[in-house]
């Protein structure tokens, strides 16, 4: 971020001209979703309306648009039947719309109806001159299991006449020819056709159509597609998937359930972030997170998560999507799918559609959840051996009646637990007994509670949406509490007959107290749980926090260390964020051939940081003299688009559509932050109130502005070819070099209709490819050059420069090309989905070191080039679907992504992009993988045993590659059974292969606190004297042997070792090899069982349905390959997140249960 010494206030001025922006957007989408809210329960009013018309010698056109400009009436015709050029005057004054219309079909073969506000225009059926007797038509419409189907269209075949079913799934439909065939069409539902025969009753069934419930999807730039048409892999979810067993945060309901898409949770606790990646890493430093766009807007990519040793994860904005207002979710996953989003689409779209209010009637749905978070310790701790060393306890300081401090008396290899009383760290006389629940102990079951309303309302003119969500969650970390309110309007309306009005606000406030720290970090009270003496009471910590001077008191001097209880008690930090998103937008039909959509929206959100921590301390980041920090930060996208569409028929086979048009993407955010230390008064946590202190302010701008065209091409419905055409010119990038052209060309062949296969065995297939180009921008002022302000004790500000600005910067492409098939098995009831795809990501944007000499320290430039290459499978079956309601559905995904570094900056061996302090790092180097883990190894022999030295120890080997954070193959597998009003589901995800670095092992090895550290112990203790160290004479020494053989000699080693050496020595000789850890794991995700209540007790209470349903996610592992920690506790959500795991709090096990009411 680019810094500005002169000081400003909160909103610097480009900020404050935006916020007057947003406010006038928020007042025109208020009255857009009121006008509709009111135009919605209109109806009865407009049924009386008058009209005034004067016409002579007209077309009928004419007439009929003018009574739907002055009425809220609509009509509903056929051509085919209908001369719309029929030249017709009419001259009426105050006039009903029966006259009118009576006067005017007069002496003709039309007919018309009325259903609330619609008039359905047809002719008259007539036989040997004989009129068909017409008649009323009574019904209901049912699904398999018997429950109503409300919104089931109900039409006379051949014509427009028709009506939708109630609530209770009851129709009612007038002027019925007595040989008319009605068809009944409901989305998800086999279309049934039934011959009326004279009959006046007639009842429904329709069958759930396994083929068909994702045929039409959204796609880039949220345009409804044929999913068959497309030529690139998409997957389609729909709000149940995420909306049954939710989670705080949305984005990890997707796990296990897309191919390709990988998505971990940070160990941040409640509102933490995750990380989310499609199909492998393409960028080797910058982000590679999916872009989200919620209803054509797209969302902030900005994001500030933890990692390393500085803490916090603050979350991100997908985190606070609330799941009960998402109709649908459509992951774009290559090129050819998201080029239209141009430099924004090289990681991937994941576009979500928001409910909108109903077309007809009023209802209220109202959900309520919560969820018990159960605290589950992976790690295996021992329980026999307490605090000490060489299995002895610390020497006593005669005067304080305290034990010894020092780092090397903390461990846990002294003597065995039995419960003798031994002086604890605070001077007083306890048993020193095991203490096996001391780590989980310190935590809580946490909770979430999750209650959300939805009013919708609306008819044919218009339609509007309210919608209000709570939630209120406690997190298994003590204090670490999140809040969070929901506000949404979405409204829409018709202006007459060619302009559509949709907009949408939405408000989330969220409160977040004490984040979790991660990592080695004073705020982490799990890292000090798992490595502090097994005899530890956490009673004892709990109640001397503070010593006789008002500092700390810990159970030992090491500085880094600190007791949980105090930091609990006296570091705390809290966060309150505003988020706004919203936009407007119209349709407008230019002419029957051609429409202009424009819309404004924008994602805004304002962040207020909290930090503060007491005097006392010792732990050298904190300061013993206290301290705190603020920072206030906005944050505001604004996109602004216009798109004009034409679709044209040139036959009865070929056909096309065309979409050009214009986006204008302008991003700003500015910060102000000040932190201090040394308090001046206790406990009084003010800027004012400190000895020392420093002040900051950042301001940054960028716009994108850009031109796009996305046409495609149809012919006979079994062949299809699209197109996606967009350049953008970015201000990030110089002014000669800013201009970029991505593009897309896709291609889908449904080749069983082209050949006109017709088979039970075959039903459908389909064949088809995609080739893209898509970018990676930058951020502002990389290109140009300026210094860094700090500030100081002297009487200017000190000025720095780090890095030489580029003149030639480009964005990062990525091409990359896919094909695949589609396969529909067994009449439709198996479907089969394959993809294979291959991805080059060129131009990497990455900081290189230069010789200090030249007046920097590194230089941006574009260098390097990474590649992707995968296969994804998906397997959708229908195995028992009966007539008795019994239904099991079954669905497996799997996908492969094989990553390589092709090359990096010539001369550059390796670029370092995380590690551990064991010498272990996760690097990029060109050959390998990225995300390969290089490190220290034993040194072995050619058939690979360990050499030992003379005195019992392993030997160094040569850096060399240990792991790979990219795992062998990763998917899911769900099952749903359903029975009457009864289902049960549950999903199974898992992870073959991959390797991560383990800083919990390391330490609980070190520490002695690991079950594993006990083999060798007895064996040593019973042959040495009390000191430990010294053989008993006459008695054959023994203990911990490291396997291998003598180097000197070429033997087996047979030289016992202390067991406190033994199990830290890969950290006194920075041996890192033990220290990798496999991922691989198989998981139960996520059971839900649902029960809806029968019709008749929903009838009695006047309600539409009632289910409730028990919930459970992330509850156990079928199979672990370690025994040290849960593969997804990584620290950061960026590009390295599951690579690294240090101490995270307990993985939490979700229980709960979910009410879902509709009126």
């Amino acid at each position: 971020m680019k810094k500005d010494c002169k000081t400003r206030g909160l909103f610097v001025p480009g900020i404050w001209y935006q916020m007057r922006k947003i406010l006038i957007t928020m007042k025109l989408s208020l009255v857009i979703i009121l006008f509709s809210l009111f135009s919605a329960g209109a109806s009865v009013y407009c049924q009386n309306s008058k009209l005034n018309l004067d016409y002579k010698n007209v077309s009928l056109k004419e007439v009929l648009g003018a009574i739907e400009d002055q009425s809220e009436f609509r009509f509903a015709f056929s051509s085919e039947y209908l001369d719309l050029d029929r030249k017709v005057s009419v001259r009426f004054e105050n006039e009903s719309v029966v006259t009118i219309l009576d006067n005017i079909f007069k002496e003709t073969d039309i007919r018309y109806s009325v259903k609330e506000r619609m008039i359905i225009l047809y002719k008259d059926e007539v036989v040997g001159n004989k009129v068909i007797q017409q008649k009323t038509v009574t019904g209901k419409v049912t699904d398999s299991s018997g429950a109503p189907l409300p919104g089931v269209s109900v039409v006379v075949k051949g014509t427009t006449t028709g009506t939708i079913t109630d609530f209770d799934g009851n129709y009612t439909l007038a002027n019925v020819p007595g040989n008319a065939i009605l068809q009944f069409l409901f989305v998800g539902m086999k279309k049934e056709e039934i011959s009326v025969e004279g009959k006046t009753v007639i009842n429904v069934v329709l069958q759930e159509e396994t083929i068909g419930v994702e045929e039409v999807v959204v796609t880039a730039m949220n345009i409804n597609r044929n999913k068959q048409s497309l030529g690139y892999s998409l997957t389609a979810l729909s709000g149940e998937d995420v909306g049954q067993a939710k989670e705080t945060s949305v984005v990890n309901s997707l796990k296990g359930k897309v191919a390709g898409l990988s998505i971990s949770q940070t160990a941040g606790g409640v509102g933490g972030s995750s990380r989310v990646i499609l199909r492998g890493i393409s960028s080797l430093t910058s982000s590679n997170t999916p872009l989200f766009v919620i209803d054509g807007v797209a969302m902030g990519d900005g994001q500030n998560s933890g990692g390393g040793a500085s803490g916090k994860d603050m979350g991100n904005a997908m985190s606070e999507i609330d799941p009960e207002n998402i109709e649908s979710i459509s992951v774009l996953k290559g090129a050819g799918a998201s080029a239209a989003y141009g430099s924004r689409g090289a990681n991937g779209v994941i576009l979500i559609t928001t409910k909108k209010g109903r077309k007809n009637g009023f209802g209220i749905t109202f959900t309520s959840n919560y969820d018990m978070d159960i605290p589950v310790l992976y790690t295996k701790l021992q329980n026999i051996y307490g605090q000490g060393i060489m299995g002895m306890y610390p020497p006593i300081d005669p005067v304080t009646n305290m034990p010894a401090k020092s780092n090397i008396w903390a461990l846990s290899f002294g003597p065995k637990m039995e419960g003798q009383m031994l002086p604890n760290f605070a001077g007083k006389e306890t048993a020193f007994s095991p203490q096996p629940n001391n780590v989980l102990d310190y935590f809580r079951t946490g909770s979430t509670f999750t209650n959300s309303i939805t009013l919708d309302s609306g008819n044919e003119k218009a339609n509007v949406l309210l919608g209000f969500s709570n939630v209120d969650s406690k997190g298994v970390s003590p204090g670490n509490e999140l809040s969070r309110q929901s506000f949404n309007m979405r409204g829409a309306m018709k202006i007459g007959s060619h302009i559509d009005i949709d907009s949408k606000i939405s408000y989330i406030h969220q409160k977040v107290d004490n984040r979790v720290y991660m990592q080695e970090t004073a705020g982490n009270a799990m890292w000090m749980l798992t490595v502090m003496p097994r005899n530890m009471r956490l009673a004892d910590l709990r109640d001397n926090t503070i010593d006789a001077n008002g500092n700390e008191l810990k159970f030992q001097d090491e500085a880094a260390s600190t007791n949980p209880y105090w930091t609990l008690n006296n570091l705390k930090n809290n966060d309150e964020k505003h988020h706004l998103v919203s936009f407007v937008s119209a349709k407008i039909e230019l002419a029957k051939w051609l429409n202009l959509k424009v819309q404004s929206g924008m994602d805004f959100n304002n962040l207020k940081t909290q930090e503060h921590f007491a005097s006392g301390s010792s732990e050298p980041r904190l300061n013993i003299a206290g301290g705190l920090s603020n920072g206030l930060f906005n944050n505001l996208e604004w996109n602004s688009d216009f798109m004009f569409s034409t679709k044209k028929e040139f036959s009865k086979k070929i056909s096309t559509e065309l979409n050009f048009g214009g986006n204008n993407r302008y991003v700003t955010s500015s910060s102000i932050t000040n932190s201090g230390i040394g308090l001046k008064a206790p406990d009084f946590y003010s800027i004012s109130n400190v000895k020392s202190y420093s002040t900051g302010t950042g301001f940054s701008e960028k716009t994108v502005r850009s031109l796009y065209s996305l046409g495609s091409l149809s012919y006979d419905q079994w062949f299809y070819f699209d197109l996606s055409l967009r350049n953008d010119w970015s201000s990030a990038l110089p002014e000669n070099n800013n201009s970029y052209f991505y593009h897309s060309e896709n291609i889908s062949l449904l080749f069983t209709k082209a050949l006109g296969i017709k088979s039970d065995i075959l039903s459908n297939g389909r064949l088809r490819g995609s080739y893209g180009k898509v970018g990676n921008d930058t951020g502002p002022y990389q290109t140009n050059q300026y210094y860094g302000f700090v500030q100081s004790n002297y009487p200017y500000p000190l000025g720095s420069v780090g890095s030489l600005a580029p003149t030639d910067l480009k964005p990062e492409l990525t091409s990359s090309w896919e094909v695949g098939t589609n396969l529909g098995l067994l009449k439709s009831r198996v479907e089969l989905d394959f993809t294979y795809y291959n991805s080059k990501t060129t131009n990497q944007i990455m900081n290189v070191d230069i010789p200090n000499t030249s007046g920097y320290s590194s230089r941006l430039l574009n260098a390097g080039e990474v590649k992707n290459m995968g296969m994804e499978m998906l397997v959708n079956a229908s195995l028992i679907q009966n007539d008795q309601g019994l239904n099991w559905d079954l669905s497996i995904n799997a996908a492969k992504n094989y990553s390589e570094v092709v090359s990096l900056y010539q001369g550059l061996e390796k670029i370092d992009l995380g590690g551990f302090f064991t010498g272990l790092q996760i690097e990029a180097r060109p050959g390998e993988p990225f995300g390969v883990i290089y490190g220290n190894s034993y040194l072995r022999d050619s058939f690979g045993d360990r050499y030992i030295d003379d005195t019992g120890f392993p030997m160094k080997g040569e850096i060399k590659k240990l792991g790979d954070i990219n795992p062998d193959l990763a998917g899911g597998i769900s099952n749903k059974f359903s029975y009457k009003k009864i289902s049960f589901s549950f999903l199974v995800d898992f992870q073959l292969g991959g390797e991560f670095i383990s800083g919990s092992k390391f330490y609980q090895y070190t520490m002695g606190t690991h079950v594993n550290t006990l083999p060798g112990r007895e064996e040593w203790y019973s042959t040495h004297g009390a000191d430990g160290t010294s053989p008993i004479p006459g008695v054959q020494e023994d203990g911990p042997v490291f396997t291998g053989i003598n180097y000197n000699t070429g033997e087996t080693n047979t030289i016992p070792v202390l067991p406190a050496k033994y199990y830290s020595t890969p950290f006194t000789s920075s041996i890192s090899e033990d220290f990798v850890l496999d991922a691989t794991n198989v998981r139960l995700r996520e059971i839900v069982l649902s029960y809806s209540l029968p019709k008749k007790i929903m009838n009695f209470a006047s309600l539409k349905s009632v289910s409730l349903s028990l919930v459970g996610r992330n509850l156990g592992f079928f199979y672990r390959a370690n025994d040290y920690a849960d593969p997804e506790s990584g620290y950061s959500s960026g590009n390295i997140g599951t690579g690294r795991e240090h101490s995270p709090i307990p993985t939490t096990r979700f229980i709960g249960m979910q009410l879902k009411v509709e009126f």
